[in-house]
């Protein structure tokens, strides 16, 4: 299962990636809404972690 992190605090990030890969999960992590929609239109996921406070636009306008 391949999921879509998006999250710009790279704490945060860094160890919710290490939690899913340590349970067999395949983690593709970006910081941007933009770089979220560039994926999710070449590689789209099975699931996208999508954080709502981002730095080039608000997660829920990224969802819509």
């Amino acid at each position: 299962m391949q999921i879509l992190l998006v999250e710009d605090d790279l704490p945060l990030a860094n160890g919710l990636q290490q939690a899913l890969k340590q349970q067999g999960y395949a983690v593709n992590h970006v910081e941007t809404g933009m770089a979220c929609m560039h994926v999710v239109h070449t590689e789209p996921p099975d699931i996208v972690i999508l954080d709502l406070g981002l730095p080039d636009q608000d997660g829920l306008a990224v969802l819509k």
